[in-house]
């Protein structure tokens, strides 16, 4: 991805935890920006396709692992579940344009703001801030880390949109 992670940690979302693909997968930390940039090689063409007879093969969707919009609306009465909005403060606000057209400004009602760029350095070759930043962050943006780490059931249990 062209600005270091962006699109891929979303990527790795969709195929490890909400499909549960059984092998490894990963994140370049600062992808193909901090690849070139460390001089290694690109190759041009079409890659071989993989023989899909293996078990890396079978997924099935964990649908805990997203929520339906029902289960949103359901959160707004109940507050059981702390969501966080990893857009920019402005589009969080509803100050600052929506790149798409028609979208509506503003955030889900009790939604927290957690800009995905103070996550990482800055693009592009961005790649994940250092432990120490991440958990300065994330506590600063009200992430129940202490909670999140002692595997506390519902009161740990948190919710991530882009808008």
């Amino acid at each position: 991805d062209r600005l270091g992670i962006f699109s891929a940690p979303r990527a790795w979302y969709t195929i490890k935890v909400a499909f549960g693909h059984p092998g490894p997968v990963a994140v370049l930390d600062g992808g193909l920006p901090k690849w070139t940039s460390s001089g290694y090689p690109l190759e041009d063409g079409l890659p071989v396709a993989a023989t899909q007879t293996s078990e890396l093969f079978k997924w099935e969707r964990n649908v805990a692992a997203s929520w339906a919009i029902e289960s949103v609306f359901e959160n707004l009465e109940t507050n059981r579940v702390l969501m966080f909005d990893a857009r920019s403060s402005g589009r969080f606000a509803g100050t600052a344009e929506e790149p798409r057209p028609g979208s509506r400004k503003g955030h889900i009602p009790g939604g927290k703001n957690m800009p995905f760029t103070e996550l990482v350095t800055a693009c592009p070759g961005g790649q994940m801030q250092p432990l120490e930043e991440l958990e300065r962050v994330l506590l600063s943006r009200g992430m129940p880390l202490g909670e999140l780490r002692s595997n506390a059931a519902d009161t740990a249990a948190v919710m991530f949109s882009c808008g």
